[in-house]
């Protein structure tokens, strides 16, 4: 059977039957009745076609008015737009009927939504987000290019209602988290960056905080570790249960109350410069009010008892129950050598040191088997020591140096003990600290009797060794 043919019979003289009709130059011809032709909608300019409008230069084909596509369109190297009027109009996507995405005047693309308000906008009346994969490297970069002093910016929102008709967040609202999460057989967040509403007081006055998690070993979830609350307090640690909730100073660090330092290289907190050097801040194990600090040295050289008000030095391992105990061997209290302050009841000075005294008679004699050693706390000075008188007739009073100088003038103080193994001495010899009209050079043991009634002279002393107790105050 043959292909059915269209036949245009021709008769000579314009008689007989045929198709007819006529056309417009540029317009594709088609059948408005049985025999006759006449303009389509389509156009062709011999470069361009179009549908119900003029050939756009540079457009293969133009088509004015809706356009139903059943199938797929494939853009090479070309663009797809549309054009009412001459005028820009929205571009919107459909799958099934339903509106997908649209981009609107200035090139901004809306998925899920009508009316983007950025150059890309997604929506969902449930779980939206938007997300970058890649078998090798997925990246997503915020750039800025412009000569202002304001840098790019990646905003997380949050507030209440609905995209329509938002309305004010409430206290207690997670603002946004950045989440960091792994794959083990489902995504697990390990670390985040999250902000929260702190209170909600009005729209001008929202408080907030920001905190920092990570998981620990043996888990998959993050945990709070650093929090900046609304004051600008920063907190390390935990915040909760067994803490307290509200920082008490610019800079907090939480630990638990069970931290034991076995080492020196251990604590909650540990400052380190650019050496080695470190210092370490930590709680005692089974008291959360036993604070330690030490070095990286010896384990617990100080330890701090607040509840109590003591002080433990010198590696002790317990909290301390005095007021300041420095019980481990080798271990002491060193104070300056000279008033600090010279204050009232304060206990600024502290001295030992030995004690060679030199004769203050105005003879000039040498003393013989000088020993003597003396001790000062505070302004209180205790002293011994044992000399031997040289031969000598001479008559001056006796008198020798003290270990210190008094530092009052024209001072007399009694004290002084006077030993010998001469019975002169023994029976007869006591002393009378003297500070004289100049203390620095004048502060004098000067011997005397025992009632007071006579001097002793240096030759009363001649060859005699005594013994010299002594304990007075500087000023």
């Amino acid at each position: 059977m043959s292909a059915p043919r269209l036949t245009f019979p021709y008769s000579g003289g314009g008689g007989g039957g045929g198709i007819s009709g006529s056309g417009t130059a540029g317009y594709v011809a088609k059948f408005t009745g049985g025999t006759s032709i006449g303009d389509s909608l389509v156009r062709d300019n011999g470069t361009d076609v179009s549908i119900d409008m003029a050939p756009s230069v540079g457009f293969k084909l133009s088509v004015n008015g809706n356009t139903n596509i059943v199938g797929r369109i494939d853009a090479i190297s070309s663009r797809i737009s549309t054009m009412s009027s001459g005028l820009s109009s929205d571009l919107v996507l459909q799958r099934d009927g339903v509106e997908a995405a649209r981009i609107i005047a200035g090139g901004l693309l809306g998925v899920g939504c009508t009316d983007p308000a950025n150059t890309l906008e997604t929506y969902a009346s449930g779980a939206s987000g938007i997300r970058a994969s890649s078998d090798t490297l997925a990246n997503i970069g915020v750039f800025q290019y412009s000569g202002t002093a304001t840098g790019a910016s990646l905003t997380l929102r949050k507030s209440g209602g609905t995209r329509a008709a938002p309305s004010a967040v409430n206290s207690g609202d997670t603002i946004g988290t950045l989440q960091f999460s792994a794959y083990g057989t489902g995504g697990n967040v390990v670390s985040s960056i999250a902000s929260s509403v702190v209170a909600y007081t009005s729209p001008t006055n929202i408080s907030s905080n920001l905190t920092f998690g990570t998981s620990p070993s043996g888990s998959a979830a993050a945990v709070t570790r650093l929090t900046i609350d609304s004051a600008g307090n920063t907190i390390v640690g935990p915040i909760g249960a067994g803490f307290n909730t509200a920082p008490f100073a610019p800079l907090q660090v939480t630990g638990p109350s069970t931290a034991t330092a076995t080492s020196a290289v251990s604590g909650i907190l540990r400052v380190q410069g650019s050496s080695s050097a470190c210092l370490f801040v930590g709680s005692l194990s089974g008291s959360p009010f036993g604070m330690y600090i030490q070095t990286n040295g010896t384990p617990y050289p100080l330890v701090l008892q607040p509840a109590g008000g003591s002080i433990g030095v010198g590696g002790i391992t317990s909290p301390a129950t005095n007021t300041l105990d420095v019980s481990t061997a080798g271990w002491g209290v060193k104070l300056p050598t000279a008033p600090a302050n010279g204050g009232a009841n304060t206990l600024d000075c502290y001295e030992e040191g030995t004690w060679t005294p030199v004769d203050r008679s105005g003879a000039s004699l040498s003393f013989t088997a000088v020993a003597g050693t003396y001790t000062r706390v505070g302004r209180t000075v205790i002293a011994q020591c044992t000399l031997t008188y040289p031969s000598t007739a001479n008559a001056s009073d006796a008198a020798f140096s003290l270990p210190i100088a008094m530092t009052t003038a024209n001072t007399n103080f009694g004290g002084a003990t006077i030993g010998s193994v001469g019975a002169l001495v023994k029976n007869n010899v006591t002393a009378l600290i003297k500070s004289g009209a100049a203390p620095a050079t004048d502060s004098r043991i000067a011997l005397i009797t025992y009632n007071g009634a006579g001097t002793v002279t240096n030759a009363n002393m001649s060859l005699v060794t005594i013994v010299v107790s002594v304990m007075y105050n500087v000023a």
